[in-house]
This record gives C-alpha cells, structure tokens and sequence, in this order.
C-alpha cells in the first residue's frame, strides 16, 4: 500500500512468490552388478530420497557419456570382454540439484572359448595305457587345461595346458574312441577335437617255461609275458582229457600241480590276468609224467 503526507492508504497490491529448491537428492544407494556377461551387466541400486521429487538419475561409465534414465536400474550392453569398468551414479531433481556420486567398478567376464584342439593322436599304447598327444589350442586370455573324454563320456582333467595325457586303466584287447577338449580360466569350452581310435593288445602269453616234472607232480616256473602291465596273476589247467585235470588260481610266477597219475601224458596251459579279469593268450605244452 502507498501513504501521503496527510495519512491516506492507497488500496494494496499484491505479489506471489516461491523459493528455489536448493537440497539436492540424496546419494543413491550402492550399485549392485547382476547379470554379468562378456558383453552386458545389470545395475541396480536403492533410490535416493528428495524433499521434493526425484527426477531421475545420471550414470555414466568410464567417465564417458551420461545416460539419463528414470528408475534405479539400468543394464549396459555392448561391453567388451574382460575389461574393468566403472559407472558413476547420481540423482537430480526438477530443480537441477545433483546428489553426491556413487560408484561401482566391475569388470565383464571371459565369454570366448578356447580353439579346438587338432591333431590328436595315440602313442605308447600297451594292454593298459595309451598316451594321447595334440597340438596346442589358443584363447583370448589363456587355455588353463584340457578335459579328456573316452568313448564320449569325460573321464579326467589335466593338471596344466600342456597338450598331453597318459590314459591309463585300459583292459586289454579292447578298442577305445578318446577326445579332448580345451577349457580356460572361465569355464568356457572349446569344440571337442576329432576322435582318434586306440586298440589296446591282448595280453600275450607268458614266456620262458621251465617244467620239473615227477610221477605225480608238474613244477612250472615262467616269465611274464611280454610289454605286459598291471598284471594281477595267473591261471594254470593241467588236462590228460581222462578223467584228470587240475586248475590253480596264482599272483606268482611258479606252481607246483600235484596228484597227477604217473605215466601220463597232460596238456598244459597258462595263461595271464590283470584287474579286469581278462586272461589273455595262453601258453600250452605237453608234459608226460613218468612212470612211477
């Protein structure tokens, strides 16, 4: 209102105002990262608060350019493997008030898989063991193994990248497909290489008989029969084909067959056995009893 000299009011006028919003929202919460791949990541975080409204939320990555989005989440595609990233967060409101940051620093993982190994061949194969050798694979961060599987089926893991591996418990006389893959630090995997055949031996006969041989009785040493492994023992028959026969179960290398008749001629076989029960070929040989 305006007054004279004399006192007078004049009719009022009136003005309405309001004050600037100046509290800046609060500090999101800490990101927490999900869904991480090779090439994604999503990030989420507890709201801010703001004694008006928040507006919504900046996030840049890596300091470059700032995305404006509305919900406190966002997922970041387009990302590149094995690589570290961090995203910083703030909140605004329609003022234009900005929150204190908050971070967050991940990195993608390794989504490439190793090279197929090529290559593969067996070595050194015996009635028990074959050793299988490949060329080397590659990956872009670093091959750390190799899984071995036989006939399809994964059997074992070496110990390191070296492109080796001694297969062992194989029996004897028996065909096998083997393959291999190659894997990395991040559990990816490569295409299973082509197979490679492996025929394990049968188990020859044994070797070197020597005999000792009485009315009644057959002494009979041997050697083990040749690139044998794993060998767990023998059986021995002795047959006259007339009535007379004796068999002996033995982990040695010499037995004595007793209660034979005298005068009479045997057929003799002995043959090897290892873990699976396998016997191999035998070695027969006549031996005639004297008379007594």
């Amino acid at each position: 209102k305006a007054r004279d000299a004399a006192g007078n009011l004049s009719d009022g006028a009136a003005v309405t105002f309001s004050t600037k919003d100046v509290t800046a929202p609060s500090r999101p919460g800490t990101p927490v990262v999900s869904d991480l791949s090779g090439s994604s990541a999503t990030l989420s975080w507890t709201p801010s608060t703001d004694n008006v409204a928040v507006t919504g939320y900046i996030i840049s990555l890596n300091n470059g350019s700032p995305v404006y989005i509305t919900n406190p989440r966002h997922i970041f595609n387009g990302l590149r493997e094995v690589t570290a990233y961090t995203a910083v967060i703030n909140a605004y409101d329609a003022a234009g008030n900005f929150s204190p940051g908050t971070s967050v620093t991940f990195s993608t993982r390794d989504a490439t898989k190793p090279t197929q190994p090529t290559g593969l061949v067996a070595g050194n194969v015996s009635t028990r063991a074959a050793a299988l050798i490949w060329n080397r694979s590659s990956d872009n961060v670093g091959v750390t193994g190799y899984e071995i599987l036989r006939d399809g089926q994964f059997i074992d893991t070496t110990k390191d990248s070296t492109p080796g591996y001694l297969a062992i418990g194989l029996i004897a006389g028996n065909v096998y497909q083997f393959s291999v893959r190659a894997i990395d630090a991040a559990g990816n995997q490569s295409e299973t290489s082509a197979s490679v055949r492996v025929s394990t031996p049968p188990i020859g006969p044994p070797r070197n008989v020597r005999t000792s041989v009485r009315p009644t009785r057959i002494d009979l040493a041997w050697n083990r029969p040749e690139d044998a492994i794993g060998l767990l023992g023998y059986r021995i028959e002795a047959d006259d084909f007339n009535g007379s026969y004796r068999k002996v179960e033995t982990p040695a290398q010499s037995v004595s067959l007793t209660l034979l008749k005298a005068s009479t001629e045997y057929t003799v076989s002995i043959s090897a056995h290892d873990a699976s029960q396998f016997y191999g070929e035998p070695l027969m040989l006549k031996v005639t009893t004297p008379a007594n």
